[in-house]
């Protein structure tokens, strides 16, 4: 799939557990696997620490916090 604009679709997570739920096993590694078309730019957790373990996991780049 690509843009046809030559940019990637930003694209932010919303109930994002580092230990279970679709988030961390389905949406972000298909995600991260489309990189050329998609760029996971925010996540939002109700805890920080959750945030920043599924970020260094899962993510190459880190991505803002919204929420915490």
């Amino acid at each position: 799939m690509s843009t046809g604009r030559g940019e990637r679709i930003r694209v932010g997570i919303i109930g994002a557990n580092p230990d279970r739920g679709w988030a961390a096993q389905a949406h972000i590694p298909a995600l991260t696997s489309l990189s050329d078309d998609f760029e996971i730019t925010a996540l939002s957790t109700s805890r920080r620490e959750a945030r920043e373990r599924i970020s260094a996991r899962r993510l190459k780049t880190p991505s803002r916090a919204i929420g915490c």
